[in-house]
Parts: structure tokens; sequence; C-alpha cells
């Protein structure tokens, strides 16, 4: 090839260059112009902060400071093999008796209430007789004043023999009783015990120890 002929090449290269530099430059200097415009024109809208707050669940009892029973003597009524509410009457303290406990639920919120026990396997408790209903109008927990509205956690009120062996241990097996409470509500529980006079020879010296628990789900 003569010097020429590259050299004439070259002076086509360059212009193919220069014809292509002048589009470029007006490409970018457009985009340089449609950004300059679309941020000159922005703007934003949004809403106020959302908030979730969790609600906070108050759930107590009269008796959440001393155990509602303590009978360190029980013995098997004289006569009685059965709790028959109406007219029931041990034959002493160490055989039977009954206290009311308040139930207090104070949420923002309306709640599904249930009761159950924390242990129901003690070796006494096949032998303890309990029945256990709902009312108002209780003003201590001698249950002056108690008025039954015909719900029974447990046992009946008809010569029930129901044993604190049988009472419920968790949520899903405590459904008799359940009460809807409203954001602030109080339900009165009347607890009747029986040691009963066919309490067999071997629970001699035995014992129930156990606790009365309430649990409130709202929804």
């Amino acid at each position: 090839m003569s010097q020429t002929d590259a050299a004439e090449r070259r002076r086509r290269r360059r212009r193919r260059f220069s014809g292509l530099a002048v589009p470029l430059s007006i490409l970018l200097g457009s985009m340089l112009v449609w950004q300059s415009s679309e941020s000159a024109y922005t703007t934003t809208s949004s809403t106020l902060n959302n908030t979730w707050t969790a609600v906070s669940v108050a759930l107590t009892n009269s008796q959440v400071a001393s155990a509602p029973f303590t009978v360190s003597v029980a013995v098997p009524d004289a006569s009685a093999s059965s709790i028959t509410l109406a007219g029931f009457s041990p034959s002493s303290v160490r055989t039977g008796g009954q206290m009311c406990i308040m139930v207090d639920y104070q949420t923002g919120a309306p709640a599904h209430i249930r009761m159950r026990i924390d242990d129901n396997a003690d070796a006494l408790s096949a032998a303890l007789e309990m029945v256990i209903d709902e009312g108002t109008g209780a003003t201590n927990a001698a249950c002056s004043g108690f008025t039954s509205n015909g719900t029974y956690v447990y046992g009946t009120g008809a010569a029930s023999t129901a044993k604190v062996s049988g009472l419920p241990t968790t949520w899903g097996t405590s459904t008799a009783g359940e009460w809807t409470a409203a954001t602030a509500a109080q339900l009165w529980y009347r607890v009747t015990w029986l040691l009963p006079s066919n309490a067999l020879a071997a629970t001699s010296g035995t014992s129930a120890d156990f606790k009365f628990q309430w649990e409130a789900q709202p929804y």
C-alpha cells in the first residue's frame, strides 16, 4: 500500500468519527435537558405514620394474695357422699366447704375467658369432690349475696360426685363455663368441695395441691 492510500484512509476515518460526534453530542445534551426538567418538576405525597399497638390484657382475681383453701386435716364427711348445693352443709370445715372468687377483666378488647386448674393428678384428687358454678351478687369470699346464674364450670348442683381429677387443665378442655367479657367485666365463681364419706382408706395421708387459673383470649 502506498503512503498516499494510507493517508487517504486516515482522512476517511476522521470524517466518519467527526460525523458521529455531532449527533452524539446532541443526544447527550438532550438527556441532560430532560433529566434537569424531570428533577425540577418531581414531587411526592405520603400519609401520616401508620401505627399498630398490641392490646394490653389485664386479668385478675380476688384471691391472688392467698390460697382459697388450705385444709391440713381433711377428714371424710360422716354422712355426705355427694355435693348438693341447695342446702349443702358439710359436717365440719375439715370435710367440705365453699368459697367465692371474683374474676376481673380490664382490657381494651372483648375476650373469651375460661377457668381450669394446673394439676389434677395428685392422689387425693381422685377422691375429692368439687362443684364450680358462676354467678353474681357476692360481696365477699364467704359467698354472701351470691346468686348462681345456672352455669357450671364443673359438676352439677344435683348430687354431684365430680372429682377433682376430672377438672380441665388446658384451654382446649375448659370450654364449660366459658364467658365472653366486654372491655371491662367481672364474674363470681363459687367453688364447693367435699371429701365424701365413701373416700377409700387408701387416700389417707395423701393430698391434692393445685391452683385455680383463668385465661382470657381477646378477639
